[in-house]
């Protein structure tokens, strides 16, 4: 799942993306630069525009997506 994750943080142009937990929280990344992965790849930090964020197990990551685009909008937009 790491993998799936990097994949769309590095993509370009990047699109939204949602992480849902083992426990079903859901954390939104908007931008590329709201999450990070480690060099040891074993946790997703997501940070908020709040300055709030989570620490992601990769244990507990159950499946990434990416935000679907409002109708009309231009590719790289989301929701």
């Amino acid at each position: 799942m790491i993998a799936r994750i990097r994949e769309l943080l590095e993509a370009a142009p990047f699109e939204s993306c949602c992480i849902r937990t083992s426990d079903g929280r859901e954390h939104v990344v908007p931008t590329a630069e709201h999450a990070f992965i480690p060099p040891a790849g074993g946790r997703v930090l997501v940070v908020m525009d709040d300055d709030s964020g989570a620490t992601l197990s990769a244990l507990h990551i159950a499946s990434v997506f990416k935000q679907a685009r409002p109708a009309g909008a231009p590719e790289g937009a989301a929701n």
